[in-house]
This record gives structure tokens, sequence and C-alpha cells, in this order.
């Protein structure tokens, strides 16, 4: 017999990494080429692509806003 029941957890993004980066700060590794780069994460390299017209390039600090599926979505941060 199955249960349908809802797990509650003190840790809701556990198993969902790309959840876990958003809103955090990330440098780009390389130019992007059509929107899509690259960050160091870590110990890994995940795949990003920039959000809005906004032009960036190697070394910019990108926030991460969200994701699709193992992409992450980003946007420059603004240098105050």
């Amino acid at each position: 017999m199955y249960r349908n029941r809802k797990a509650t957890t003190d840790h809701p993004t556990l198993n969902r990494r790309t959840e876990q980066y958003v809103g955090q700060v990330f440098t780009l590794t390389a130019d992007p080429i059509d929107r899509r780069a690259s960050v160091k994460v870590g110990d890994s390299v995940w795949n990003v692509m920039l959000q809005g017209t906004v032009d960036a390039r190697a070394g910019a600090h990108v926030k991460v806003v969200g994701s699709d599926g193992a992409l992450l979505l980003v946007e420059p941060v603004s240098q105050a």
C-alpha cells in the first residue's frame, strides 16, 4: 500500500542544488557567448545564462536569480 505523505524537512532545497545557489554571487570564468558562460562553484564549474541585456565579461560578478534545470540564471552585480 502506498501512502502519499508530504515530507517536512529543515532543508527544503537539500536535493535541489541549483535552488541552493539562488542569491549567491559568483565570478564568470569566461566571456559569455550568446549570453551563456560558466562560473566556478567550489570545485565544480556550472553553466550559466545571463539575464537581461547587460554586457558582462570574464571576471565580472554575477548573482544567481533562478535556474532552468542544471543551468543557473544570473544577472550582473552592479559595481557601486
